[in-house]
């Protein structure tokens, strides 16, 4: 339900959660002939030999995916504020922990093969950007708590 800016702000950051499943995040190229591709759901490689983290790939593709669906999850708890504010954190805690694994996956496959440069795409920006608008979505939904607080207060 579109009625308060937090709505908006939980749509905005799950809809850019949702690009980086369809956009590359970053590459890395391996000398001269090898290309790897980071991905949502792992390394694709191009190119180069193929490159397996098992591990890594399934919880970087989790995270993502449940990344996408903690602030959608979170815009439809507007009836108990209390628990939209636990899933506005929750939110903003696994979007900052696919970030990590993102780190965590590109350091790998850089420490795997010598001569290795990295280049990051514009869909690293996504992740920064939708925990800025989780925690204003926090904020505002924190505001309204407050208010209504106060309101009965005064009752």
């Amino acid at each position: 339900m579109i009625q308060r800016i937090q709505s908006l702000y939980l749509l905005l950051a799950s809809l850019l959660m949702l690009a980086v499943c369809f956009f590359p995040i970053l590459w890395v190229k391996v000398g001269e002939t090898g290309f790897y591709t980071l991905i949502f759901w792992g390394v694709e490689a191009k190119a180069a030999e193929p490159y397996s983290m098992s591990l890594s790939q399934g919880v970087l593709a989790a995270l993502t995916v449940l990344s996408v669906y903690a602030p959608f999850r979170t815009l439809f708890a507007f009836k108990n504020r209390r628990r939209q504010m636990r899933w506005a954190l929750c939110s903003t805690v696994l979007i900052l922990a696919q970030l990590t694994m993102i780190g965590i996956t590109t350091y790998l496959l850089t420490e795997a093969f010598a001569q290795t440069s990295v280049s990051p795409n514009w869909t690293l920006l996504l992740p920064p950007g939708a925990v800025c608008l989780c925690v204003l979505a926090y904020r505002a939904i924190k505001r309204d708590d407050n208010k209504i607080r106060s309101i009965d207060r005064i009752r």
